[in-house]
């Protein structure tokens, strides 16, 4: 034993510690390398996660003996490359996860050799609704937003594929959503997805309120409405037909459609138009009111442009004027009369409130046997109430 330390003596300490050294960093390089070996490939299981849902997926990952890694923070979740498919339906069993979603990184782990041109697509469209969701979710105000599109391919001896369309939930907690940001949400996916219109992308809250409303006659009313509370001193007095300070959901798009559908062709009769209008517009009083705007001839043509109606439909969506939360919030102190249609639900017992905030004077007139096409439904009713509304004296 005294032989051996007199050894190491001669040897110096400097260069025994440099020989540990060596042999220290290659057995730990060794030790890597071995267990880079073990490790197999691993594959992007989700991205773009909450912490407290990264915490969930981790959890039941664990439970079920999955191995896994975390990156960005842990909003990035990795899982070995032949368990991510197990992974997935393990974690949908358990409603996992509810706002995570997976962008074009999708791509970056998955070769294309071997795979279907279905399969391509369907990742295609799965990356471009998860990159959606989160330019959505970055947005001030926004806690969550998930994107699912409707790409219809054209069929064999179809001359076109059906319009696309698509769907957004956004999540915006206890705020109310302004129709600025539905409509930023309707243009950034359109914008995004070839061939989609903006009325085509419907927005709904985490409540399943739909936000998208969109114009219709009464866009005359909502102006009208806005004008009032911006200008009061302008207006002398107001009355609004069938419509309330509120936004609505879509349900004119159909309308539009069936008139952009009929063909015009020279031998078209009012009676053919009417016939293809039916099934859209079932009272017979508002397709007469619609088909005014049609004029017959060679060729025949519509006196207004239903193209750019369509187009225009959610640029006049919802109430974009003042409201209650405006501050200071504004009022029209005149003479108002709102008309509603008896078997209309645009102007409920509830709006009733909010309208009397923004229009201290409001008084609300129901016409008999009308709905919300007052002026097509019961035009001699709808008449006499404007009469007289405008016959009385103003409020000085």
């Amino acid at each position: 034993m005294n032989a051996f330390f007199a050894a190491l003596q001669r040897f110096g300490i400097g260069r025994l510690a440099v020989l540990l050294g060596v042999g220290g960093g290659g057995a730990a390089l060794l030790i890597t390398i071995l267990m880079n070996l073990a490790t197999p490939p691993m594959g992007l299981l989700y991205a773009n996660l909450d912490p407290r849902e990264a915490g969930s997926i981790t959890q039941a990952l664990d439970q079920a003996g999955i191995k896994y890694q975390l990156q960005g923070d842990g909003a990035t979740i990795m899982a070995p490359r032949d368990q991510v498919a197990k992974a997935r339906l393990l974690l949908a069993g358990k409603g996992l996860p509810t706002s995570g979603s997976v962008g074009y990184e999708l791509f970056d782990t998955q070769n294309a050799l071997g795979q279907t041109d279905f399969v391509q697509q369907l990742n295609m469209r799965r990356a471009l609704e998860g990159e959606l969701a989160r330019t959505i979710k970055d947005w001030d105000g926004i806690t969550f937003a998930r994107v699912h599109l409707v790409l219809p391919e054209r069929q064999l001896f179809q001359d076109s594929a059906d319009q696309a369309s698509a769907a957004v939930t956004i999540g915006v907690g206890a705020r109310e959503t302004s129709s600025d940001v539905v409509r930023a949400a309707q243009n950034l996916v359109a914008g995004a997805v070839p061939n989609l219109k903006p009325e085509k992308v419907v927005v709904i809250d985490q409540h399943g309120k739909t936000l998208s409303g969109e114009g219709d006659a009464s866009m005359g009313g909502k102006a009208a409405m806005r004008t009032a509370l911006l200008h009061p001193d302008a207006i002398e007095r107001l009355l609004v037909a069938d419509i309330a300070p509120v936004v609505y959901p879509p349900h004119n798009h159909p309308i539009v459609a069936a008139m952009q559908a009929i063909r015009l062709h020279d031998d078209l009769t009012r009676a053919a138009a009417d016939a293809a209008l039916a099934e859209a517009v079932p009272s017979a009083p508002v397709r007469a009111f619609l088909l005014q705007n049609l004029r017959l001839g060679t060729p025949p043509v519509w006196r207004i442009g239903l193209d750019e109606i369509a187009t225009a439909l959610p640029d006049l969506e919802g109430w974009d004027g003042p409201t209650t939360a405006t501050a200071p919030a504004p009022t029209y102190p005149g003479r108002t009369l709102f008309v509603a249609g008896e078997t209309s639900d645009y102007i409920t017992r509830d709006d009733r409130p909010l309208i009397r905030a923004l229009f201290p004077a409001a008084r609300f007139v129901t016409v008999k046997h009308a709905g919300h096409w007052l002026h097509a439904d019961n035009p001699a009713g709808f008449l006499a109430v404007v009469e007289a509304f405008l016959s009385a004296p103003p409020i000085r």
